[in-house]
């Protein structure tokens, strides 16, 4: 029996014949993930994407010619090919672009394309067969999704919070001092060219402006380099023609991108499907120019409905910041005409095939300690790095890792790699609650089985668990074909939880008294081949208690791993704790959130991705009271839907990052900032908003449509990096460091964290200084000190590196009581808050420590 229950397959990284499905991770549960707000309105149907097709293999060209001339343009024609002085005059009158016109077939694919001045080549039974093929595997990409309409489609709409009775109906008017529509106007050309040449701006500086023509140019280094017998054979579409136009040398400078940003399909070669799911089709390429084999992954975007879905956008989001030897590497992104193309290395075994591959229901093979410790803690370091980044994969399981040998079927020297990011959620501090439709239900942990929403980095830990002991006895330990069925088959064979095992459990919403009370089993009983160090790591990887389950960063330092137990040298991890330079003095090892981690890496990421920018002296339009209006618009929208207050600051680092790039003109800055909003509502809330909301929030002063559109720019200018650090992001931790702090103090911080947000003069400082500097400010307005212990510890700045900055916040808090901007204002004179706004700033500041 299939672990997933013989649900929908959803697409993943792992090779045909996997059966990379979930059993509540597919299309159904993803509908309800993060929340249980459903949509109030009709569903969308989802769009059929029509994809260009890959090229299943290189366009056969006959000709009557059979001997070569020495001018090229002969040569050319000959060959099939089109001679200099036509092919700009044919390229215009039959409306292609370059870059696929006389390549690609136009009507039936895999038809054979000929010269206008050809006659008909003799087609033999073998050239017939191979066309036929050519012409099957085509007509596969070329279809209208008829079989994809058959799957579960997952519509992104049905995330969408609607509150038609609390929008924001309000148009930002902006009225420059210095400027007006009509000098607008004067910069609209040089603006959209700006915006043009930033959408096809690559992040792999490829060359993409030039007149390229790929046939003519192979076919007329090929009139260089062969001679009259290879042009015969070429003509019959021979073995040899195939071999010579396939040469990597040949592709070597051909971009993966066209102009307009579309995949060029002329250096891709179709390898057959991989699989069908229901976010999209995996398809296995030949990348021509690199000469790697690829899986592509078209997937579904929603161009009538809310435009790139938000699974696909946590998971690009995510690992576009991940660089590790264990985790399956992003190659490439494309996001072009409403249709997104991601490709990944390619390898075709997973650990679910090396287990188990007859997929026999009595189980596979128990594979030997050696490659178990190996495997285990591969998988293990991948885990403790994207803990440290407060990512949490939640759907870890045998099919969604691949397993790359050198030697086939010696798996010593194995290197296993996670993919299938589908699930993956970005987390912070403190912790919030989140859906419990994750993990395929044999790797489930108790504690989201036992209905709890708050759950932490330990829920992938008792999945790695699961995955030691399926490694260990040939077949998964629990096998249930329901929630109170998994949860009675870790019982029965773990016992049943305690209030000393498991203090929460008697409080978790699906407790009940009447629990069957299982006694504890010896481990060693169930996994006699482990030895007695291995036994104690997987009983501290399935502990009960998820505060007291080790962590992936403790568990890699585990005795099992060393190398008087193992025989071997001692493995170490693949990023040593000591690169990262933030690091907090504490250590703990039941904290849930791995806050010391979590904050270490933010320090390094914002040293990275945080940098200085003086956008609006470049923008002709655009004023600092501009952004400040944008930002109170953003800060009313998400308080009047409730959204999550990191969706401002997310949306206010994608706007100013844009800018910084693209000029805009100031009748789009609120489309922009809207825009920018919905992609981080996307990423971070419960229920995002939606397009049609975001329209009628400013008034239907653009369309939805616009929205759109502008997203998929935004998207391909900031390359899909949006997991970023903020200013709210340290706040929060820092306050989690001093465990005493009021609550006074702490809606003061986060107060004038907003205040700084809507200050242009802030984005020339680290967001953790801002932060600081809030936290420190807060302090001396409420109790008369600037800076703790604690804080100091935390933050480990000195008062000449924060001097700056509190000069500036000083005078912005001091000047709020005649801030015409009232939104936030408001937020912070309501009771919840404490009423921190109507805190008269000191008359002085003594706050140098």
């Amino acid at each position: 029996m299939d672990d997933d229950l013989g649900r929908s397959d959803r697409t993943s990284w792992a090779a045909p014949g996997d059966g990379a499905s979930s059993s509540t991770d597919g299309g159904a549960a993803r509908l309800q993930e993060d929340g249980a707000r459903r949509p109030r309105h009709k569903k969308l149907a989802p769009l059929q994407i029509q994809s260009n097709p890959l090229s299943p293999g290189p366009v056969a060209i006959a000709s009557s010619s059979s001997t070569p001339s020495s001018d090229p343009n002969v040569l050319l024609a000959a060959l099939g090919g089109t001679p200099r002085s036509q092919a700009s005059r044919q390229a215009a009158a039959n409306g292609n672009s370059p870059m696929v016109a006389g390549y690609f077939p136009t009507d039936a694919p895999g038809e054979l394309q000929r010269s206008s001045s050809g006659t008909e080549a003799v087609t033999t039974h073998r050239r017939k067969r191979e066309r036929e093929h050519d012409m099957d595997v085509a007509r596969l990409l070329s279809e209208k999704d008829d079989d994809e309409e058959m799957l579960l489609s997952i519509d992104p709409s049905e995330r969408v919070e609607h509150r038609s009775t609390k929008l924001v109906r309000r148009e930002i008017v902006i009225a420059s001092p210095v400027a007006n529509d009509d000098m607008e106007d004067v910069h609209d050309d040089k603006l959209d060219a700006t915006a043009n040449a930033t959408e096809t701006a690559r992040p792999d500086g490829l060359r993409l402006g030039f007149d390229l023509q790929p046939v003519d140019m192979i076919l007329h280094v090929f009139s260089f380099l062969v001679g009259t017998d290879d042009l015969h054979n070429m003509q019959l579409v021979s073995k040899r023609w195939r071999e010579l136009t396939s040469h990597t040398s040949l592709y070597r400078h051909v971009p993966d991108t066209t102009p307009d940003g579309t995949i060029n399909w002329l250096n891709f070669r179709n390898l057959g499907i991989k699989n069908k799911g229901t976010e999209g089709t995996c398809y296995r390429c030949y990348q021509r120019s690199s000469g790697k084999v690829l899986a592509m992954k078209r997937a579904r975007v929603f161009p009538k409905g809310e435009g790139v879905p938000y699974y696909m956008l946590r998971e690009l989001a995510v690992l576009q910041g991940i660089r590790h030897p264990h985790i399956a590497s992003l190659e490439m992104i494309s996001l072009a005409k409403d249709e997104l193309h991601v490709f990944f290395p390619y390898v075709d075994k997973t650990l679910h095939e090396i287990i188990n591959p007859t997929s026999d229901p009595n189980g596979g093979r128990v594979l030997p300690e050696h490659q178990i410790r190996r495997l285990l803690h591969q998988l293990l370091d991948a885990i403790a790095y994207c803990h440290r980044r407060g990512v949490l994969h939640r759907n870890l399981k045998p099919k969604h890792l691949l397993i790359d040998t050198d030697v086939a079927d010696n798996y010593d020297n194995a290197t296993l790699r996670i993919s299938d990011f589908a699930l993956v959620r970005a987390t912070g501090i403190p912790r919030r609650q989140y859906t419990m439709e994750v993990v395929t239900l044999w790797y489930r942990p108790p504690e989201i089985l036992m209905g709890e929403k708050q759950y932490s980095p330990a829920v992938d830990v008792w999945s790695v668990g699961c995955i030691f002991a399926e490694m260990a006895q040939g077949k998964p330990l629990f096998t249930g074909i329901s929630e109170i069925d998994q949860l009675f088959q870790i019982f029965s064979k773990l016992s049943t939880p305690t209030s000393a095992t498991w203090p929460a459990f008697t409080s978790l919403p699906n407790y009940r008294f009447e629990f069957p009370n299982w006694k504890p089993r010896p481990l060693d009983r169930l996994f006699p081949h482990i030895s007695p160090l291995g036994l104690d790591l997987l009983g501290k990887l399935l502990t009960y208690n998820p505060d007291a389950r080790i962590s992936a960063e403790n568990a890699l330092r585990h005795p099992y791993f060393d190398a008087a137990s193992a025989g071997v040298p001692r493995l170490l991890p693949s990023i040593p704790m000591t690169d990262m330079a933030f690091t907090l003095h504490r250590q703990y090892e039941g904290n849930p959130e791995y806050m010391d981690l979590f904050h270490a890496h933010l320090r390094d990421a914002e040293l990275k991705l945080c940098k200085e920018v003086k956008y609006l002296s470049r923008q002709k339009t655009l004023r600092p009271l501009h952004r400040s209006m944008l930002v109170d618009w953003l800060i009313e929208v998400v308080d009047v839907f409730e959204m999550c207050l990191r969706t401002a600051f997310l949306a206010v680092n994608y706007t100013d990052r844009f800018l910084d790039v693209v000029m805009v003109k100031k009748t789009k800055f609120q489309l922009l900032g809207a825009t920018c909003l919905h992609v981080a509502s996307k990423c971070e809330d419960v229920s995002y908003i939606g397009v049609e909301d975001l329209s009628m929030c400013a008034d239907n002063v653009y369309t939805s449509m616009q929205v759109l559109q502008m997203e998929e720019q935004l998207l391909n200018t900031l390359n899909f990096t949006l997991a970023v650090p903020t200013a709210l992001d340290f706040l929060n931790i820092y306050q989690r460091s001093m465990p005493t702090l009021e609550k006074k103090t702490s809606m003061l911080a986060q107060y004038l964290s907003e205040l700084a947000l809507q200050e242009y003069s802030f984005l020339k400082f680290l967001p953790s200084v801002v932060a600081t500097c809030c936290l420190s400010l807060a302090l001396y307005a409420v109790h008369g000190y600037s800076m703790t212990p604690e804080l100091q510890a935390a933050c480990q700045y000195t008062w000449d590196d924060l001097k700056e900055c509190m000069g500036t916040l000083t005078e912005v808090y001091s000047g709020s009581q005649f801030n015409v901007l009232t939104v936030v204002k408001k937020r912070y004179s309501e009771d919840d808050r404490c009423q921190v706004a109507s805190l008269l700033p000191p008359l002085e500041y003594n706050v140098a420590f």
